[in-house]
């Protein structure tokens, strides 16, 4: 969903006002994860229908509804280009290719990790290779690909993706980690355990606010700097839990904010226009 989102964005603005509708759409990212630690709190708390954490997920579908009504509504239309279709023959294999190798991660556990996991793993291998092999194919033919293989000869590209993928998924395993300890470990409620994260969640904003002026003086640098706030957060974290038998919430939040902070000035610049290569 992030890089269609993206796309969108690079597509319905020019370059003088695509610079402002990134800084609009980081602050309205850092303000609605804000809302959405505060709303998962409070679901799980009011537990509706007795369903308990699971109305964390059901949310998505009236959220969706009222998103694809605004879409419909606001969107612009843009004109096709000629002679291309979606690469839905590559969408599926890919799919199921993930399925296959994903899926049986989630259920290994229960199933005592028996040798149809493996071998459900061993055949996501094979049909994500045949998936590659499909997508030369339609490229071959002139088509549109669902991905273009010639990225992946890019090595500055190949780099960025790599890092990107060990960003957010040591971010996202941070914040179910970060969730499961404050309930688990510290037996804080769900809805004080949500409202820990609105500082780091505000303190995102202030950052986006701040990247995009100082990555015009210090370009990618700016990368690197919110890496090391990030760091340095993380750091001071471990120490607050470490020198604290148990940590109260409030002060879980105020050092939180270090990492919110960090995490903003990497975000908005991952996501901000390059002016050059």
């Amino acid at each position: 969903m992030v890089p269609q989102v993206l796309a969108t964005i690079h597509l319905l603005f020019a370059d003088a006002s695509r610079g402002r509708a990134f800084g609009i759409y980081g602050i309205v990212l850092g303000l609605a994860g804000a809302a959405g630690f505060l709303l998962g709190g409070i679901l799980v708390t009011s537990d509706l229908a007795g369903l308990g954490w699971r109305a964390v997920f059901f949310v998505n579908v009236p959220f969706g509804a009222i998103i694809l009504a605004a879409a419909w509504r606001i969107m612009p239309m843009v004109p096709r280009r000629a002679g291309t279709r979606l690469d839905i023959p590559g969408a599926i294999v890919l799919f199921l290719g993930l399925l296959c190798l994903i899926g049986p991660l989630l259920f290994g556990h229960e199933v005592h990790w028996s040798p149809w996991v493996w071998v459900t793993m061993a055949a996501g291998v094979a049909v994500i290779a045949a998936f590659l092999r499909l997508e030369r194919a339609v490229a071959h033919r002139g088509g549109m690909p669902l991905i273009d293989l010639a990225l992946l000869s890019d090595a500055a590209f190949m780099r960025g993706l790599t890092a990107v993928f060990f960003f957010f998924f040591a971010n996202l395993s941070f914040y179910l980690v970060m969730t499961m300890f404050m309930q688990k470990w510290l037996q804080i409620p769900p809805l004080q355990a949500g409202l820990v994260f609105v500082p780091l969640a505000l303190t995102f904003v202030i950052a986006s606010r701040h990247s995009g002026e100082r990555a015009k003086h210090r370009g990618t640098l700016v990368l690197i700097e919110g890496c090391a706030v990030q760091i340095a957060g993380l750091a001071a974290l471990v120490a607050a839990i470490e020198w604290i038998d148990a940590p109260s919430a409030i002060t879980l939040s105020l050092v939180l904010t270090i990492f919110g902070y960090g995490q903003g000035l990497v975000m908005r610049r991952c996501r901000a226009p390059c002016s050059r290569p």
